[in-house]
């Protein structure tokens, strides 16, 4: 997606430039690093003029990729120009100067790679996640340098922070670590893990994934950013195979619009999560979701400017209950031109514990926030696929309706059952018939946020 900005703005930047000022009335598209396919001119006279004033022949080249440390040129459809390098380098410079966006917030640390995880209360898995990544093996071979996993506690109370910073043992920690507790927020440092040497840690209040996400791009350093949970315990070869695939992906484009997305396989075998087998229920057909991706760190910094205000992260914070915060940036990635490359090899194990009627109460709660993000979901994107992923349809009203006997069927009135299918074993049926109930307070909750929304409208 190139960066268009109208007279106004090129008065100021091209003198700078020691260009002359643009002609009256036309959108003028600068070629950025990592984005080979650009938007048309106003018309070609008007391009003429420009290219004229860049001293450049009307000619089309591909460019390479730049995530493994070279350099972009940009060609512009209209008059098809090749941007030399060195000039559109000084434009690039001076444009993320005037953005008030650094050089490194642009484009991270040739070589380095970093694993971004937001956690809450998941201490016994989390274990499990960063034991996997410290043992990972094989990622220079691939062209990684070196990697960084950024951990970012979202106010957690089970004991994680402690625990990554070298144990519970109180005079050590009040010692080594006394007023950690003032390291919340945006502008504190990270802190380096005892444990894991891979680790820095970042704490937030409790404010959920998607504000946890963007504190810790802001504080990563790698030119490539990969995004799991932390319930998800990865493969030794993990970093690696994402590497291989993201590699060949950009010598196919020969650009860096492909993210690579691996395989996600969800097991409630907590103790060997790696013996779980990949089943048809695994696979996702999300474009782009925060399990289990590796993205040029570019690309997300371009599609957090579709959001103005590329300072605060590619996840849009409005966002701040669960779900479809990772899919809404998707459809911004997409609008730029990523494209999904699937890395079969580059396997996560998620664990989710067994079902048990204690978690009800959790689950529901999770499923209307999700009905709520929904419905901001469609706000910001009002196209079919959002309304049919988010459920927003007479169809899955009716659905759910009638699956649940209009609500008649609750986790009150099916209580008994679940709690005796999980007495015998049985907790992934019991967690199968739990589903239309959940989906059913998903579309309440939904309509809940319609009703609302419109009242405000009204309001106003």
């Amino acid at each position: 997606m190139p960066i268009l900005f109208c007279c106004e703005t090129a008065q100021i930047l091209l003198p700078m430039l020691g260009f002359s000022a643009p002609v009256n009335g036309l959108l003028l598209p600068v070629a950025t690093s990592g984005f080979c396919s650009q938007k048309l001119l106003r018309n070609s006279s008007s391009y003429c003029q420009i290219s004229s004033a860049l001293g450049l022949s009307p000619q089309r080249s591909r460019a390479p990729c730049s995530c493994f440390g070279k350099s972009f040129s940009g060609a512009v459809e209209g008059g098809e120009v090749l941007l030399k390098r060195q000039q559109i380098q000084d434009v690039e410079d001076h444009l993320w100067t005037y953005e008030e966006v650094s050089e490194h917030e642009k484009n991270g640390d040739y070589g380095l790679w970093s694993v971004i995880i937001p956690t809450y209360n998941r201490l016994p898995i989390l274990r499990k996640c960063l034991r996997a990544l410290e043992e990972q093996i094989e990622f220079e071979q691939a062209g990684i340098k070196a990697y960084e996993v950024v951990v970012v506690d979202d106010g957690s109370i089970d004991g994680t922070i402690e625990y990554l910073l070298g144990g519970r043992d109180e005079t050590t920690w009040s010692a080594e670590y006394d007023g950690l507790e003032w390291r919340i927020g945006e502008d504190q440092p990270p802190v380096q893990s005892k444990r894991f040497p891979h680790v820095k840690l970042l704490r937030q209040q409790h404010a959920g994934a998607t504000k946890a996400r963007n504190l810790g791009f802001k504080h990563a350093l790698g030119s490539i950013i990969v995004f799991i949970d932390s319930d998800l315990v990865v493969t030794k070869r993990f970093l690696k195979a994402h590497a291989e695939a993201l590699k060949a992906a950009h010598v196919e484009d020969n650009d860096d619009r492909a993210f690579t997305y691996g395989r996600v396989v969800n097991t409630d075998n907590f103790e060997s999560p790696e013996s779980e087998a990949f089943k048809i229920t695994d696979h996702s057909a999300a474009f782009f979701a925060t399990g289990n991706v590796a993205i040029c760190r570019r690309r997300l910094v371009e599609a957090a400017k579709l959001l103005g205000n590329q300072k605060g992260g590619p996840f849009d914070a409005e966002f701040s209950e669960y779900g479809w915060e990772d899919l809404e940036l998707g459809v911004r990635l997409r609008q730029g031109g990523s494209r999904r490359k699937l890395a079969p090899d580059a396997v996560g194990y998620h664990w989710h514990p067994s079902f048990t009627c204690e978690q009800l109460p959790r689950l529901i709660e999770q499923e209307k926030q999700r009905g709520r993000n929904g419905v901001r979901f469609y706000c910001k994107h009002p196209r079919l696929n959002v309304r049919l992923m988010t459920q927003l349809t007479p169809f899955h009203e009716g659905l759910w309706f009638l699956l649940t006997f209009g609500g008649l069927l609750n986790e009150r009135t099916m209580e008994p059952l679940l709690q005796f299918l999980v007495a015998a074993g049985r907790p992934r049926l019991a967690s199968a018939l739990i589903s239309p109930i959940l989906n059913w307070n998903t579309v309440q909750a939904s309509k809940e946020e319609l009703k609302h929304l419109n009242m405000k409208r009204l309001d106003s």
